[in-house]
């Protein structure tokens, strides 16, 4: 008799997944446990491993809903650690019914069995990632003596940058600039050091670390107003974003990063 015939086992549709535990975290909790040092720890190791190649990390699949908005699927696995599966809709009518524009939620599997493991909110986390991205891009390559920084934009993405930036230097002043200026004065109302202005290209000037994070069809900043040895990143989506490829170009000229984030920009243009 073989072992085949010993140790018969269940035929697959005998099998049932029964009863499982999987934890659940909502917005709230999420943004209770998640500590925002350990965020910016945790995007520098995940991103030095992605370029060692140890994170799969395929292009993201999109849904479109005409004149609504999209849906986006982006699934990533690094050995050791869970599958993650994160969806983001992004639906900018949302804000006229008082619900944010962006909505997310990810998923976290068993790397041995592929069983669901944990189902989080992730519209916090998704604003706050984003941010801490350009915010560790800040404290790896921006001069360690830098003590102004200003923050364009006073979305999320600006708020979460004035929650972020105190933690990678001692700033002396944050300006926050607004395309809808009434939106900075209640933004930074929370903050000992952020104060709302006007005056971009002032505030630019004087800056060691600017940080765009406008809805912007066009740019916001001129190349003449960044004085030599700032630090500049952009984040967000526009068909025409912020910072635009020959915006990129002429700091591509003056800097030795710029040719990398322009090739960077140019691969990941929608256009």
């Amino acid at each position: 008799m073989s072992a085949v015939e010993k140790q018969p086992g269940k035929a697959a549709f005998e099998i049932k997944k029964g009863t499982r535990q999987v934890m659940t975290l909502t917005e709230t909790e999420v943004e209770k446990y998640l500590d925002l040092q350990e965020l910016l720890d945790g995007l520098e190791d995940g991103f030095r491993g992605l370029e060692l190649g140890e994170i799969q990390s395929p292009p993201r699949a999109q849904v479109s809903v005409a004149r609504k908005g999209f849906s986006l699927a982006m699934p990533a696995w690094r050995p050791g650690m869970q599958i993650t599966v994160k969806i983001v809709n992004v639906f900018d009518g949302n804000l006229e019914i008082d619900l944010p524009n962006h909505l997310a939620l990810i998923n976290l599997f068993d790397p041995e069995t592929g069983a669901t493991s944990c189902v989080m909110d992730g519209t916090y986390i998704t604003g706050i990632r984003t941010a801490a991205s350009a915010v560790l891009s800040a404290r790896i390559l921006s001069r360690s003596e830098s003590r102004i920084a200003t923050v364009i934009g006073a979305g999320v993405q600006g708020r979460e940058h004035v929650r972020l930036l105190p933690l990678i230097r001692d700033f002396e002043r944050i300006n926050v600039c607004s395309l809808r200026f009434e939106d900075a004065p209640k933004l930074v109302a929370g903050s000992q050091i952020a104060r709302a202005t006007t005056d971009i290209e002032a505030a630019v000037r004087e800056s060691d670390i600017v940080c765009l994070a406008a809805h912007s069809p066009t740019p916001v900043i001129r190349l003449e107003w960044v004085k030599r040895g700032t630090h500049v990143s952009s984040v967000g989506y526009y068909l025409k974003p912020a910072l635009t490829p020959p915006l990129l170009s002429e700091f591509a000229q003056k800097s030795a990063f710029a040719p990398k984030i322009y090739a960077a920009v140019d691969r990941f243009s929608p256009e």
